[in-house]
């Protein structure tokens, strides 16, 4: 098998996918246990402002959390869903690819979130070194 820009990107949207649907699953389904609950009450202890809406701190950070969530699966919707990228969008997926991880390590967690968002950025890395070799045929 010939692995294309193309192929890389697919890979990428695939663990974008992924990390989306785990994200969301949490989210969603796995946050009963007792230190959920618990860390929820005080959250929602916490109430302030933003935007002239009142908001306790869980709303806001089971919103933002949702639309992370969110924003992955369409980010790897996207990526399945380009037919012919340009390296301009190649660049965009990359450089978002390289941040990520780095996010992900320093103000989040390790494990499969970060693993997940790795092999996203070094799928981008190739889709975007790899449309620099594009023969004819493949163009085509």
């Amino acid at each position: 098998m010939k692995f294309t820009s193309k192929t890389f990107l697919n890979i990428g949207g695939f663990a974008y996918l992924l990390l989306g649907i785990g994200h969301m699953s949490y989210e969603l389904f796995l946050t009963d246990s007792a230190a959920d609950l618990k860390l929820r009450s005080f959250l929602d202890s916490y109430d302030f402002s933003i935007f002239d809406n009142s908001l306790s701190l869980y709303q806001f950070h089971t919103g933002y959390s949702i639309m992370m969530a969110t924003q992955d699966l369409l980010i790897g919707a996207l990526c399945l869903t380009m037919r012919n990228p340009g390296r301009s969008s190649l660049l965009i997926l990359m450089v978002a690819g390289l941040i990520t991880p780095v996010l992900v390590r320093n103000f989040f967690t390790g494990g499969p979130p970060l693993y997940l968002s790795i092999i996203a950025a070094a799928a981008f890395i190739l889709a975007f070194w790899k449309s620099f070799h594009v023969t004819k045929r493949e163009a085509l």
